[in-house]
């Protein structure tokens, strides 16, 4: 690969975006010209063989990972990667195969197959990197600290209670909306009607025990409460996808599933 070089413009180059008086980068070619950037230029811009294909599949790879939002959205990427590393792949098998028979055993033919070699177990790491992460579960990155504790509030602030109310204590225009002395209303607004308050607050009790409260009071006891938040975290934990995760919750599982693509390297 050529030398790159840090320069600062002694003018502006519009085409490159670089300013005068700014720092850039330049590489030239022996057979190609002179480059400039004003970024540092990565491996798909300092070669002119086919590699640049291979290199270019890996760094589309990786700037999708990094900017992944979603699981599917890396095995994607792995798997595009994967089908452009083939193919130049297959690109050096077949200018091997175009070569006059004398060649194909020399230096050069031998560098050919020796690249598609490389490129072809890249690919097949590639493959088994993308197999980890389909075994990844959405359950193994749930906060269960976090999850628990957001479960409690949720219970400790349900209002699915219902009050018993005496028609007498309503004002005149409200007593006149209703047929019966004896109301109970849910969490939701809507009313059962009794001739008694004893029948009133038996319906009250009945409900109360259906959702386990104190069928007096109305209270949850911490061991009730207790057992419910683990009903729901367990219902959770059996059946969570990565959508139903958390932003940190699905930052994690991504960095894992990440991790497992920065593990397999391009060594030619």
């Amino acid at each position: 690969m050529p030398r790159v070089h840090t320069q600062k413009a002694a003018k502006d180059y519009p085409d490159q975006g670089i300013s005068k008086g700014e720092t850039y980068y330049s590489w030239s070619f022996r057979y190609g010209g002179s480059y400039k950037s004003k970024t540092y230029p990565r491996p798909s811009q300092l070669t002119q063989s086919k590699m640049s294909g291979a290199y270019s599949a890996q760094e589309a790879m990786e700037d999708a990972i990094g900017a992944a939002t979603c699981i599917s959205d890396i095995t994607d990427a792995i798997d595009q990667c994967v089908s452009d590393i083939n193919d130049v792949a297959q690109e050096y098998r077949d200018s091997k195969d175009n070569m006059p028979e004398g060649l194909q055993e020399g230096p050069t033919g031998q560098e050919c197959e020796e690249k598609a070699d490389a490129l072809e177990e890249y690919a097949s790491e590639l493959e088994s990197a993308r197999d980890e992460i389909d075994g990844l579960e959405a359950c193994e990155y749930l906060d269960e600290d976090t999850r628990k504790s957001a479960f409690r509030l949720e219970i400790e602030d349900d209002d699915d209670d219902v009050d018993v109310i005496d028609r007498d204590s309503l004002d005149a225009e409200h007593q006149a909306l209703h047929e019966k002395r004896w109301l109970v209303e849910s969490a939701n607004g809507s009313i059962t009607y009794f001739d008694t308050e004893a029948e009133a607050c038996d319906f009250q009790r009945g409900h109360r025990a259906t959702i386990n409260r104190d069928p007096d009071t109305g209270e949850r006891s911490e061991a009730e409460i207790d057992a419910e938040v683990d009903r729901r975290y367990d219902e959770l934990n059996s059946s969570a996808g990565f959508d139903d995760l958390e932003p940190e919750e699905a930052e994690a599982m991504l960095d894992a599933a990440r991790e497992f693509v920065n593990n397999v390297s391009l060594s030619i």
